[in-house]
């Protein structure tokens, strides 16, 4: 395994764009004189967005092979290090063919994934 991305132990190809997000949950309602009131849910939940641009057929197999089970582990990394956290895909737009040639090989995809953490 190398220092990029990984899912359960299969590294990804690079991507073109990898952004890291964490976001809180609340539970928020009005109250009976029209307040918001805010509760905390979950601090700290972790997004990541992966863009493809220009990736060949064998790449993008191997990241939809890697994100098919309902839930993974995915280690990336960030400025604190390597972190493993369990995910699973939130939402996916593609692969959008963006190169069409007749050798298979040759053909380039686009694949956008937003992962979010369990």
């Amino acid at each position: 395994m190398g220092k990029g991305i990984s899912i359960d132990g299969i590294d990804l190809p690079e991507p073109s764009k990898f952004r890291i997000r964490k976001e809180d949950i609340y539970n928020s309602n009005l109250n009976e004189l029209g307040q918001e009131q805010r509760d905390l849910i979950r601090s700290g939940r972790h997004y990541i967005e992966l863009e493809y641009h220009g990736s060949t057929s064998s790449e993008i197999q191997t990241i939809e092979a890697a994100i098919e089970p309902v839930a993974f582990n995915i280690t990336f990394p960030s400025p604190i290090g390597q972190i493993t956290k369990e995910m699973h895909v939130e939402d996916r737009t593609g692969p959008d063919m963006i190169r069409y040639v007749e050798d298979y090989n040759k053909i380039r995809w686009r694949l956008n994934l937003v992962l979010a953490e369990y």
